[in-house]
């Protein structure tokens, strides 16, 4: 596999020490091989790559299905802190740059309309990350249990923890000083779909993030509807969210539906609520029309 890209202007990152191996000039390229061995149960995977910089990025892996009821996988990564892949896309945590980790995921039915999934991700840098003063290490894990309890109604809830170290001022040293990061999220959802015409969403998230034992929390309630007409020509989605977090660390992320070619998820932040609706009417075979409409109101302008 190869990719050559040519800018018409330099990229030239700010003079910092972050930034220091970061992606510099007008033009890279990307060099890769990849390979797959596939058994009954188990598959093996890897890929291998180099850039114009000189700097390589490696993936290997498995995945295996030993049973019905059972599933993991296993997953190494390390991109060298001068490795460049402008648009890539590969898993990592901060970037296809300046990092190495390993990724372990599981899913388990136990019992019937019953499912256990999740994953742990241990990571860390070869070089200071922009919020860290040394090396950066974590940890990012989650557990995700969902229960169908009839043909239209699904019910989840969802745990998520990161730990990380982070940088904040030391008095007056100029050296700022590492600490320990903890954000922890629970999120619970609810599905109904009673007819194909009409579906309902409702889910809630709380946060709580840890820094210095200094603890800020948040929580966010969101319903969201979608219903068709005229025999699925108009399209409409509805949705409302109220929020409120301590601050920006605190705050708590939704995905939001969105006109095709364009993702959005905003991050809720203080207190406020947030409205949107979207539309979408299929004029003919090869003519449709997409609209949204949304508004984020804040405690203080209410």
């Amino acid at each position: 596999n190869f990719v050559y890209q040519k800018f018409n202007l330099p990229i030239e990152p700010e003079e910092k020490l972050y930034n220091k191996f970061k992606f510099k000039g007008d033009n890279n390229f990307n060099l890769s091989s990849d390979a797959l061995f596939i058994t009954k149960k188990t598959n093996f995977f890897g890929e291998a790559a180099i850039c114009k910089s000189g700097g390589l990025a490696l993936i290997a892996g498995m995945e295996s299905n030993p049973s019905g009821e059972v599933g993991f996988s296993l997953l190494y990564r390390s991109y060298s802190k001068s490795f460049h892949s402008i648009g890539g896309n590969a898993i990592s945590e901060s970037g296809l740059n300046n990092e190495a980790g390993i990724l372990t995921t599981f899913l388990w039915t136990p019992i019937p309309h019953s499912k256990l999934s999740g994953y742990v991700d241990f990571y860390k840098s070869y070089w200071p990350e922009y919020n860290a003063s040394n090396l950066t290490s974590g940890t990012d894990l989650a557990v995700n249990a969902e229960y169908t309890i009839c043909s239209d109604s699904k019910f989840s809830l969802r745990f998520k923890e990161e730990i990380s170290n982070k940088s904040i001022p030391d008095g007056q040293n100029a050296i700022k000083k590492d600490i320990k990061a903890i954000n922890q999220k629970i999120r619970f959802q609810y599905n109904w779909s009673p007819a194909e015409s009409f579906s309902l969403n409702l889910r809630g998230e709380i946060s709580s993030y840890n820094k210095n034992s200094s603890i800020s929390s948040g929580w966010l309630i969101m319903t969201h509807a979608k219903t068709s007409f005229l025999k699925n020509k108009l399209v409409t989605s509805i949705s409302a969210s109220i929020f409120n977090t301590d601050d920006y660390d605190s705050r708590i992320y939704m995905f939001e539906s969105d006109i095709p070619s364009n993702n959005y998820i905003p991050a809720f932040q203080n207190k406020g609520i947030r409205l949107y609706i979207n539309l979408k009417y299929k004029i003919s075979e090869n003519f449709t029309i997409y609209l949204k409409a949304a508004r984020t109101q804040y405690s203080d302008e209410i």
